[in-house]
C-alpha cells in the first residue's frame, strides 16, 4: 500500500468520530464559552468542520483535539465515542 493510500483510510477513519462529535453540538449553545478567553462553542465546532481544509497547519496546532469533547460535556450533553466508549457510552469502563 502506498502511504497517499495509508493517509487517505486514516483520514476517512477520523471523519468517523469527528462527525460524530459535531452532530451532538446544539444550535442554541453556539455561543456558550466555559471561559471569556474560550472559543464559543459554534465557533469551535466550524474550525473543527474546516479542519480537513486546513489539514497541514493542524498537525502543527493540536490544542483543538478534543476541546469540543469537553465543551459538550460542560453543557450536559452526550460524548460520543471517538478512540474508545466515553462515559456516556455503552461499554465504558468507567
Amino acid at each position: 500500500m502506498t502511504r497517499g493510500r495509508e493517509l487517505l483510510e486514516e483520514f476517512d477513519e477520523e471523519m468517523g468520530p469527528t462527525r460524530r462529535v459535531l452532530e451532538r453540538v446544539p444550535s442554541d449553545k453556539g455561543q456558550w464559552k466555559p471561559h471569556p478567553r474560550s472559543f464559543a462553542m459554534g465557533h469551535l465546532a466550524q474550525l473543527v468542520w474546516w479542519m480537513p481544509g486546513w489539514l497541514a497547519p493542524a498537525i502543527h496546532h493540536t490544542a483543538l483535539r478534543a476541546q469540543l469533547g469537553v465543551y459538550l460535556r460542560l453543557n450536559d450533553i452526550p460524548v460520543p465515542s471517538m478512540y474508545r466508549p466515553t462515559a456516556d457510552e455503552r461499554g465504558f469502563l468507567g
